[in-house]
């Protein structure tokens, strides 16, 4: 067997990243009256004056120049703009309509559409990404006591987008946000903790973080929890307390839990030993296009560890993983080579 074959088993630990999106510059394809046709559906008025308004409102948001909102207050102009971000995602549409619905309610003074447009502003999402504006929103929504705009300012002042980097801020918008139940505030209080970021390194009030947002529904909180148990950070080493919560994570979809699952499986570590879990696992995360998992279910199905030795289909996912990973590239060129010697013993 191979030096390099599972030389990659080994567990992963991650966090969400927030993916800045180009700004949409496609025009609307779609015929506008199935947009709003669409629109008219979610909406579901009852008042048909109020809908009328809501209806010009849209058109003119699709041709592209909304000039007033016909009396129309800022929850109406709100609630017609997430039917139809709603309507254009659900279309793979230009999102900017939509956004100018939400800019418009803003400007209404609505609360959520301030939220929302600020959020759409600080990624680029249906417009030019503009995270100083985005910014300046949560900070006038964060005087206001908005919990989740709390956060969201927390996290800007902790990157430092749009704002002067800043740990301390970060760390008390935080606090403020988890006190009002914000899970992920929770899990970003445990980071800073963990990692003693603008505050002492405190492994111990980390892991309690961590569990306070695991408590309150935030998967990622459990990777955390898992590697916690795994390396005896803040809390003694547990496998089996460690297999429970990348279990957790996993149940939840997280792909960084299927794979680590998948690897206690592999190695029975914190839970009774089986390849065949393996395998299912990593082609739960291999089928998520996670490269680790890709190579791992390659080697084992090289091998014939819980699954029928199958050559072709190692070669299959180490392809699929080799445009990413050395480890990948190499089993790859080893397999295509002894494919080679083996034609030329039968020859």
């Amino acid at each position: 067997m191979s030096l390099h074959r599972m030389a990659r088993l080994s567990y992963f630990h991650g966090k969400s990243i927030v993916r800045y999106l180009p700004a949409y510059t496609r025009a609307i394809s779609t015929d506008p009256s199935s947009i709003i046709a669409s629109v008219r559906s979610k909406l579901k008025n009852q008042d048909s004056q109020l809908e009328k308004k809501q209806i010009n409102l849209l058109s003119s948001a699709l041709c592209g120049r909304i000039q007033n909102t016909d009396d129309l207050t800022g929850k109406d102009v709100y609630k017609l703009a997430t039917s139809t971000f709603e309507a254009l995602r659900q279309t793979n549409e230009d999102l900017a309509p939509a956004t100018e619905l939400f800019k418009k309610a803003h400007e209404l003074d609505n609360t959520d559409a301030s939220y929302t447009y600020a959020q759409l502003l600080r990624i680029g999402q249906g417009c030019t990404a503009d995270p100083v504006t985005a910014a300046k929103i949560f900070t006038d929504l964060a005087l206001k006591a908005h919990p989740y705009a709390q956060f969201s300012l927390g996290v800007m002042y902790y990157s430092g987008l749009g704002i002067e980097q800043s740990h301390s801020k970060a760390f008390t918008l935080y606090k403020v946000s988890a006190k009002n139940g914000i899970p992920q505030a929770y899990s970003a209080l445990g980071d800073m903790y963990f990692n003693g970021q603008g505050i002492p390194e405190d492994k111990e009030e980390a892991v309690k973080c961590y569990e306070n947002a695991a408590k309150l529904g935030d998967p990622a909180a459990h990777l955390s929890l898992a590697q916690c148990y795994n390396k005896g950070s803040g809390v003694e080493v547990s496998f089996q307390k460690s297999f429970e919560h990348y279990k957790a994570a996993a149940d939840a979809e997280l792909v960084l839990g299927i794979y680590n699952v998948a690897v206690h499986y592999f190695a029975g570590k914190g839970v009774e030993h089986s390849f065949e879990k393996a395998v299912e696992y990593f082609q739960k995360a291999a089928d998520r296009g996670f490269t680790a998992a890709q190579v791992n279910l390659g080697n084992m199905y090289y091998q014939g560890l819980g699954v029928e030795k199958n050559v072709a289909k190692a070669k299959e996912l180490y392809s699929l993983a080799a445009e990413d990973d050395k480890n990948a590239k190499k089993l790859l060129e080893e397999l295509e080579l002894e494919e080679q010697g083996n034609k030329i013993e039968a020859n």
